[in-house]
């Protein structure tokens, strides 16, 4: 059946009609998961939707959607981007879409997977950031996982978004030994300490826009990189009150909160009895500089 599936030949929509029960065994269900990337979209869909057990038993045994990922470094490229995007859709898209994400491992970077795969592999958006976004949306309403490094990959490419709002208020994974970047542990963690986010020069340039501190400023006044140079030199020469104000009730809130997780403190700040835009200007959604 999967070398029908993967052949050029007309066979497989006649045997379709023919075949209502597969006989199949692990060995089988292997062999499917080996020849996944090589099938052709619109008839895996006819397949999932006729042998919808199958689907489910292959799920019970492989985690297919970390396979196909995994799959996205050994063959990069816009031909095999386009047939990866066929292939999740057919199975998100299909009455197995839940269950395709339930069975996935919560601690796999898969929102981060997505947008490089995307951004990094071709040079012409084959998907629009919207629908990327959206397939992203989706797998979230299935139940999918969140790991700081989806975070720090959603932050990278497409700075304060909504879908970087909702990935916060969710619980995130933190077992991925990713070492996130300085402003999205700022959005993280409200008790950081901003010193401790300066040792990652590579990122420090973000901060420019919420905080007005001396060894940033400075470290900034020193960088190589002219346009930053320039946007620290027009900084005032103290905080904003507004910046000082901010800061205190980040702290104020974690302390006060005993928050541990970036879920905890947007829960909290979602409930708190105060006006939308201190709301925005605590959660670090409004540039200040």
């Amino acid at each position: 059946m999967v070398e029908v599936m993967i052949s050029e030949t007309s066979t497989f929509p006649k045997l379709l009609e023919k075949v209502s029960i597969l006989s199949y065994d692990k060995d089988d269900m292997e062999y499917f998961v080996e020849r996944i990337e090589y099938q052709n979209v619109e008839r895996l869909k006819l397949f999932i939707e006729k042998f919808g057990d199958v689907v489910d038993d292959l799920m019970d045994h492989y985690q297919i959607l970390v396979i196909l990922f995994e799959l996205t470094t050994k063959y990069p490229g816009i031909a095999y981007v386009h047939q990866f995007k066929g292939i999740l859709d057919a199975f998100l898209e299909s009455d197995h879409g839940s269950k395709l994400i339930q069975t996935s491992d919560p601690s796999f970077p898969t929102t981060s997977h997505l947008i490089k795969l995307f951004k990094l592999n071709t040079d012409d958006m084959l998907v629009e950031e919207e629908q990327i976004k959206k397939t992203v949306f989706l797998m979230l309403s299935y139940g999918l996982g969140v790991t700081l490094e989806d975070l720090d990959t959603v932050y990278r490419f497409y700075g304060y978004c909504d879908l970087f709002r909702l990935l916060l208020r969710m619980d995130v994974q933190f077992c991925d030994r990713h070492k996130p970047s300085s402003m999205v542990r700022m959005y993280c963690d409200p008790s950081t300490d901003l010193e401790m986010c300066l040792d990652d020069s590579s990122s420090i340039a973000s901060l420019l826009d919420h905080f007005n501190h001396p060894k940033l400023k400075q470290l900034c006044l020193s960088s190589s990189n002219n346009q930053i140079a320039s946007i620290a030199k027009e900084l005032p020469q103290v905080p904003l009150l507004a910046e000082v104000a901010r800061n205190a009730a980040r702290k104020y809130i974690a302390r006060g909160f005993k928050i541990e997780t970036p879920k905890q403190f947007y829960s909290v700040l979602d409930r708190l009895a105060i006006d939308r835009l201190s709301k925005s200007m605590i959660a670090l959604e409004i540039k200040l500089y």
